[in-house]
C-alpha cells in the first residue's frame, strides 16, 4: 500500500505486501456486490465468451494511507463506467471517493481502513450500477 507523510510525496510498505494487486482483488468483490443485488441474471468477470448487455469498467485511481492528520486514513478513489455494449454507449460515468480512519498508525490500521472503505464503495457501485441500468436489462 502506498503511504503519504507530506503532501506530493508518495512512499510504499516494504514489510507488508498484498496477495495480489488491489485492483484484481476488487473485480470479485464488486462481482459479489452485483450479484447479491440480485437484480441481474448473471455477472460475469471477463473475458466473456458469451454476448454481454452491459459492461463495467473500474479504474482504481488512488489507494493510499495519509498521515498528514493524526489519526491517519486510507483515501481509495475509483473511477466507474457502464457501457450498454449493444449500442457502445457510455450510460454514466462516476469518480467515487472513500475516506476512512485508521484504527493504527501502522499498515494493519491502514488495511483495517481500507476494508471498511472498499465495503462503502462497493454500496455505492452498486448503486450506480442500478440507477443506470436500463430496466430491460434488469431481472424480471
Amino acid at each position: 500500500m502506498a503511504y503519504s507523510q507530506a503532501p506530493a510525496a508518495l512512499s510504499y510498505y516494504t514489510q507488508s505486501s498484498w496477495v495480489d494487486t488491489p485492483a484484481r482483488m476488487l473485480l470479485p468483490l464488486i462481482v459479489q456486490a452485483l450479484e447479491n443485488s440480485q437484480a441481474f441474471k448473471a455477472v460475469l468477470t471477463p473475458p466473456a465468451s458469451v454476448p454481454v448487455d452491459l459492461r463495467l469498467d473500474i479504474n482504481l485511481i488512488r489507494l493510499q494511507q495519509e498521515f498528514l492528520l493524526k489519526p491517519s486514513r486510507v483515501r481509495i478513489t475509483l473511477r466507474a463506467k457502464l457501457i450498454d455494449m449493444a449500442t457502445s454507449h457510455i450510460l454514466a460515468t462516476q469518480l467515487f471517493e472513500a475516506i476512512e480512519l485508521a484504527p493504527s498508525e501502522d499498515a494493519d490500521g491502514g488495511v483495517q481502513a481500507a476494508t471498511r472503505a472498499t465495503e462503502r464503495l462497493l454500496r455505492e457501485i452498486r448503486a450506480f450500477v442500478l440507477k443506470y441500468t436500463p430496466q430491460a436489462t434488469v431481472r424480471g
